[in-house]
């Protein structure tokens, strides 16, 4: 694997790569005296909120990967906690890229329909560590909690190629970071063992069914420091609209914030 990331870093168009950073979302928390950012990143409106912000305010920040399907509304539930929290959002967006597909074909929620692509997720490896190295530029951002967060291809991403990234926790939604012995490419948890990790898996759903598929994460992070697993009895995509998974991301990152 290491060989095949080595020629991607190459070979991957940087334009391309920054689309994904342009085009992508970020929230912001509003106060009483102000009100919540939300828009895409290059908006001249965004943008001159941003810079409005008061140089004294720091915001702890999450750096979400979206899934096969993109960046869509079912992302309102947390940014609804995460305004609560007073935490904010960046969201790349890999479908801002020229010609991008999408990994599975058809019913994005089917994990028959998707290929495993190496292309596609070696993207998702550049798109990461894009978004990582511009919010480590941005003033509003509290340096000391930066976290990644991704669900389906971005849990992947980050499963497989997080330890690239200092981030101050990790959370990975759907997936078991395990693989087929003809695919051990995508097997495995490589982000750094010293670093809080949560996994939520709705067990009812996607990679829990597929046999060569259906490990977890915990038989990966038995020497981890502080490593968590929540199985979640439900067939929602979305584990953010259950009370029990949401409830499990805000107290992961109220626990862990610097």
């Amino acid at each position: 694997m290491a060989d095949l990331t080595e020629l991607y870093k190459f070979s991957d168009n940087p334009d391309e790569v920054s689309k994904t950073w342009e085009m992508g979302y970020v929230f912001v928390p509003g106060s009483a005296a102000r009100e919540f950012i939300y828009g895409r990143m290059k908006s001249p409106t965004v943008q001159s909120r941003l810079v409005e912000l008061p140089e004294n305010i720091q915001f702890p920040v999450i750096v979400y990967l979206h899934d096969a399907g993109g960046i869509s509304k079912k992302i309102n539930h947390l940014m609804e906690a995460l305004q609560v929290e007073n935490f904010a959002m960046v969201l790349p967006d890999s479908y801002a890229r020229s010609g991008r597909r999408s990994d599975c074909q058809g019913n994005v929620a089917n994990p028959k329909q998707c290929e495993m692509s190496p292309d596609v997720y070696l993207s998702r490896r550049s798109e990461m560590i894009q978004a990582v190295t511009a919010v480590r530029r941005l003033p509003w951002v509290d340096q000391g909690n930066v976290y990644l967060m991704g669900s389906g291809e971005g849990a992947v991403a980050i499963a497989l190629w997080g330890g690239e990234i200092d981030a101050s926790g990790y959370i990975l939604v759907d997936w078991t970071c395990t693989a087929p012995v003809d695919l051990p490419w995508f097997d495995g948890l490589r982000i750094p063992r010293d670093r809080p990790t949560l996994v939520l898996m709705p067990r009812e759903y996607r990679w829990a069914e597929m046999p060569g598929w259906d490990g977890d994460c915990s038989d990966k992070a038995k020497t981890y420091a502080h490593f968590e697993s929540l199985d979640m009895d439900t067939a929602k995509r979305n584990v953010f609209e259950v009370p029990k998974g949401l409830q499990a991301a805000i107290g992961f990152l109220r626990a862990h914030k610097n």
